[in-house]
């Protein structure tokens, strides 16, 4: 009977604890995420104050004066969460920024500290919705108008000094002028749309600034058409007209400086709100959820006092080392966690994850044999950075682990940190290779007092995936949001895996249109997850988490493939020439095998290498480890005869470096540069001028974005080889393209055809 009773009183026991558990979380997340809260905004208004104390010095490097004195030190909050070293350069780039002469480099410098700190205190995420796009512009996008209408002002003065003009001398203000046209663009066009409405003094006084600033940017702008069209009718330097934009620099600086000044007012009102609000909720609900806590801990804590606890089963005959690196391998720290998990002291505790980046090129490059030296040489440099007290462990693969029981300071972890990454950076003689490592380092620290457990290594591992997601040498520590953002994703992962095994991932096309005759030649093949019940999903909503998944390789590979045997049978459909667009990423263009992998599958479709276009975008060049092999690989693939294309030309300062350094056989002009290109004169300014080069230079063209029947008529007139663009057909299903390739709706009739002028044209 006495046992029976005791076995009521554990179920009982057991079924209260449940219905207590759910409680207690749920009010202590809630606190928390409340507190947190209230911490990020406290953060963001530091962030706030330190970037507006830019202010005088930025108007004293642009405007020339300045009403307040400039400070000759920033002053960055300690609540800011910068580490050290970022500390310490932003103060180099501030005192930059007071001493240099020329506005652009101290708009460069101004705009890395905005960045900086902007990153730092989560600017974005922790203003209201309706105010979304004002971070960008007062840490980014403001400062480079100014920037890079500066530059356009330089470039063009240092032209007019000029005895003779050559074609580079053109180049440069043509492409300074496109970059200064974007980033000016976007500002009119965000305060013009998505400004906030709301009814406060702050909003008023930031649409009355937007309205000035678009008008100081239309005068801007023409002064600038007028300087490109001098320039590239110029033959010499006197010729240049100038004095139009140095005449209207100051008051599109002056109108940029003031809407970034209203901008910061307006975000420091909206965080104030913001935090009012959450300082009214948690002094309501603070007293109500701290009984509910102490109430769940009271009765978890009695009734578990009635619950007999349970022996730990000893581990089997298992390693706890790893038989490569000698170090304890992920099992033994499991266990070691497992044990101190009923420790509890005041003590923090830290976890450091670490992950080689490229080590799988590392093998293929340079064989695995060398790849386990690797490891055993960051094996032993982990040893030696770390504490005698200090647990390293190799967790597999390239990844290891660090688990520190006792840590002086937070930021000790994150200071270890970053000596590895530096370290790593180094290079290091691996038998008769001198190979460099980088690496992302997610980490994790204990609650003092809540003991030690899995969930450590857990939070360790989560902040990893968000530093990879955030590239190269990125070291990040653990936060809840990091883990909701992980749930959500990997969902998204798990319903994006049955997709490929189901065949729902699959490639549309949109067609690509002759200029000059009206013929369907080509076709761009772009990604779509198609579901069963034939909803579309467009990349964006599923390549960055395919990306963190690592299902990149199995996409592009499933897409390629289908293009390419898609291609083949419409040209046995149709006389006309017809290639496929392929876009090609940085990761397959800088493996070993790229080339030897596109040539099998073009043969392999029936194809030749002249009927693929490789498209490149420029940013693939901009990361040094893999510019080389890509370099490699994009000469070796025009060689063999495949079309190489170079998309977003004109967008970015890499564009003349990559027509000189890659085998460029056509470029893409980007949208920015189509849209309203029938009636806009400052756009059709920069186009033509865009279109002259790439002709110049012996390079097709192709625009993309083409929306209206006068914007095909302007670009067929001023010199594009290739059309593309919702105007002629948004991408299509390979049924759709099938029908639409045999019909050819819009080849031109043989007269219309003998009337036109000829045009240059490259053939496929």
């Amino acid at each position: 009977m006495q046992n029976g009773t005791l076995n009521i009183r554990r179920w009982l026991a057991a079924i209260v604890l449940l219905l207590l558990v759910p409680i207690l979380l749920f009010s202590t997340l809630w606190l928390r995420q409340t507190l947190s809260s209230l911490t990020t905004l406290d953060r963001s208004l530091g962030g706030l104050a330190a970037i507006s104390s830019l202010e005088p010095a930025l108007r004293q490097a642009a405007l020339g004066t300045s009403v307040m004195p400039v400070p000759q030190e920033l002053n960055l909050a300690t609540e800011i969460p910068l580490r050290p070293n970022l500390r310490a350069q932003i103060a180099d780039n501030y005192q930059s920024l007071i001493t240099v002469h020329a506005i652009s480099s101290a708009m460069t410098e101004a705009r890395t500290i905005a960045r900086l700190v902007g990153r730092a205190v989560d600017l974005s995420g922790a203003v209201s919705l309706d105010n979304g796009e004002l971070p960008d512009l007062v840490s980014d996008t403001l400062l480079t108008v100014i920037l890079e209408s500066s530059s356009m002002l330089l470039a063009g003065e240092r032209v007019a000094v000029k005895d003779e003009i050559n074609l580079w001398d053109r180049m440069a203000i043509t492409v300074q002028g496109g970059q200064f046209k974007v980033a000016a663009d976007q500002v009119a066009r965000i305060s013009k749309e998505f400004f906030p409405k709301k009814d406060m003094p702050s909003v008023h006084r930031l649409q009355d600034l937007a309205q000035r600033y678009r008008a100081a940017n239309g005068d801007y702008q023409k002064a600038g058409s007028q300087l490109l069209r001098s320039a590239l009718e110029a033959g010499r330097g006197h010729q240049v007209i100038v004095a139009p934009v140095r005449a209207e620099f100051l008051a599109l600086a002056r109108a940029s400086l003031d809407l970034w000044r209203g901008a910061i007012d307006h975000l420091q009102d909206d965080l104030q709100q913001s935090r009012a609000t959450k300082r009214l909720a948690v002094l309501t609900a603070s007293t109500s959820s701290g009984l509910v806590i102490v109430f769940a801990l009271g009765m978890a804590l009695f009734l578990s006092r009635k619950l007999e606890t349970k022996t730990a089963k000893e581990f089997n005959d298992i390693s706890l080392t790893d038989p490569l690196t000698g170090l304890l391998n992920r099992r033994g720290l499991m266990r070691m966690l497992l044990e101190l998990g009923s420790e509890k002291d005041d003590a923090t505790a830290g976890l450091l994850h670490l992950d080689l980046r490229r080590f799988r090129a590392i093998n293929t490059r340079h064989g695995e044999d060398i790849g386990d030296v690797v490891l055993r040489t960051v094996a032993q440099l982990l040893s030696e950075l770390t504490q005698d007290d200090d647990v390293v462990v190799r967790a597999g693969g390239a990844e290891f682990i660090i688990f520190r029981r006792h840590l002086t300071h937070p930021s000790a972890l994150e200071t270890l940190a970053e000596r590895i990454v530096q370290s790593l950076s180094n290079e290091h003689a691996i038998g008769s290779h001198s190979i460099q490592l980088d690496t992302c380092i997610g980490l994790s620290l204990s609650q003092k007092g809540s003991g030690i457990g899995e969930q450590l290594l857990t939070d360790a591992s989560l902040a990893l995936k968000d530093a990879k997601l955030k590239g190269a040498s990125n070291i990040c520590l653990f936060a809840p949001h990091i883990r909701l953002n992980f749930e959500r994703h990997n969902e998204i992962a798990k319903d994006l895996r049955k997709a490929l095994e189901q065949g729902h991932i699959v490639p549309w096309y949109q067609p690509q249109i002759c200029a000059r005759t009206g013929q369907i030649v080509g076709a761009e093949a772009l990604v779509r997850w198609v579901g069963a019940d034939g909803s579309v999903r467009p990349p964006a909503a599923f390549l960055p988490i395919a990306e963190e998944a690592g299902y990149m390789d199995a996409i592009d590979k499933v897409v390629r493939e289908a293009a390419m045997a898609k291609a083949a049978k419409l040209m046995k459909l149709s006389h006309i020439p017809f290639h496929i667009g392929l876009n090609v990423s940085a990761t397959v263009l800088s493996e070993p095998d790229c080339v030897k992998m596109l040539l099998e599958e073009t043969l392999a479709a029936g194809l030749k290498p002249q009927q693929v276009s490789i498209e490149i975008l420029e940013a693939v060049m901009l990361d040094a480890f893999d510019a080389k092999p890509i370099l490699d690989n994009v000469a070796a693939l025009a060689d063999l005869g495949f079309f190489i294309e170079l998309d977003d030309f004109g967008t970015g300062h890499a564009s003349i470096a990559s027509l000189r350094d890659l085998k460029v056989d056509r470029v893409k002009i980007d949208r920015s540069f189509v849209d309203g290109v029938d009636h806009d004169t400052e756009l059709q300014t920069f186009t033509r001028a865009l279109i002259q080069l790439a002709r110049s230079l012996g390079i097709s063209v192709l625009a993309e974005g083409i929306e209206t029947e006068a914007e095909r008529i302007w670009l067929t007139e001023n010199g594009c080889d290739i059309l593309q663009g919702y105007f002629f057909a948004k991408p299509l299903p390979r049924e759709e393209i099938t029908e639409m390739v045999t019909r050819q709706p819009f080849a031109l009739p043989a007269e219309d055809l003998a009337r036109r002028p000829s045009v240059e044209l490259r053939v496929l």
